[in-house]
């Protein structure tokens, strides 16, 4: 439909898309921002042969899109409560009830903050050009109770029209269409290493004590206004070495396992999480420095707001 020839993607591009996000997702707690390709992870979905009905690959994935892996350590604790306490405070006096404490108001927080970094700084991940020469020209998104879903930006730069598409994945949205694993991602993109027999994701320094939230995608206007074959010579770029299993002692892992096959077979609910804690305890990469707050860890396994208040 357009009748210029399209500007592809400089190679700095994502690299200040990269820089954008997590200088200003770490300032709202999320202090894990980790580029990855789209490929890497359809390709892991194909070649260890998991059904798509049951992990979805990415749609749409092209050699020009890049990725994000979005997660947090301990340090997003202590700016969540003080987001939450003043939203408790305020939703209390418009409401006469706290209903922010209603919902998972971990959740809301993330979704919210991702949302608004990616809403305030889609122009500047458009374009590595300085904001002077930048004049927004359209913007449509779609928003769901929250949720960003193939939203886009149109801009206009130097006289040539250009836009972005993005997408986020939420890893608390378990719907069979939007289901991403952010531990294989964490695995294919060499954020981690991935203990299949439990899905837990150690990191080189912080160990298991991490948190997912989301998977945005980004894919610039040219992978979607021009015949792919325009495109040919755009190769997917390959995936790095996975991390290797010496992150975990082999006595922890089988600990952990331990603890985790204790949790199945647990048939009290209220003392599941229990188990999900001891499984993680017994990992000693990262423990000193790094282990979540007891109220964090306990909301992290039981969302329930009493180890919040």
């Amino acid at each position: 439909p357009f009748s210029l020839k399209p500007k592809l993607p400089s190679p700095n591009r994502f690299k200040t898309a990269h820089r954008i996000l997590s200088t200003e997702l770490e300032r709202y707690g999320f202090d894990i921002c980790h580029q990855f390709h789209p490929s890497w992870y359809n390709d892991s979905i194909k070649n260890d042969d998991l059904p798509a009905e049951i992990l979805p690959p990415f749609p749409n994935a092209s050699p020009h899109s890049t990725a994000f892996l979005v997660g947090n350590t301990k340090n997003l604790w202590p700016v969540f409560l003080n987001w939450l306490y003043r939203e408790k405070h305020v939703s209390k006096v418009d409401s006469g009830d706290d209903d922010i404490l209603h919902n998972d108001p971990l959740d809301a927080y993330t979704k919210e903050v991702i949302g608004k970094v990616i809403d305030d700084n889609s122009w500047r991940l458009l374009s590595s050009s300085s904001p002077s020469s930048m004049a927004e020209d359209t913007s449509s998104g779609k928003r769901n109770g929250g949720l960003l879903h193939k939203s886009s930006r149109g801009m206009k730069c130097n006289g040539t029209e250009e836009s972005i598409q993005y997408d986020v994945y939420w890893a608390a949205d378990t719907s069979k269409e939007r289901l991403v694993s952010m531990q294989r991602i964490s695995q294919v993109s060499g954020l981690c290493y991935l203990d299949e027999a439990t899905n837990m994701a150690c990191h080189p320094t912080y160990g298991p004590w991490i948190s997912f939230r989301a998977a945005i995608v980004l894919t610039p206007w040219c992978c979607t206004s021009i015949e792919e074959s325009e495109c040919d010579d755009l190769v997917s770029p390959p995936p790095p070495e996975r991390l290797a299993p010496g992150l975990l002692r082999k006595e922890e892992a089988a600990a952990a396992r331990e603890y985790l096959q204790q949790a199945f077979d647990e048939g009290r609910p209220d003392e599941v999480h229990k188990y999900l804690i001891a499984s993680r305890d017994c990992i000693t990469l990262g423990k000193e420095k790094y282990r979540f707050t007891e109220s964090q860890i306990l909301y992290h396994y039981t969302q329930n707001v009493r180890y919040i208040l």
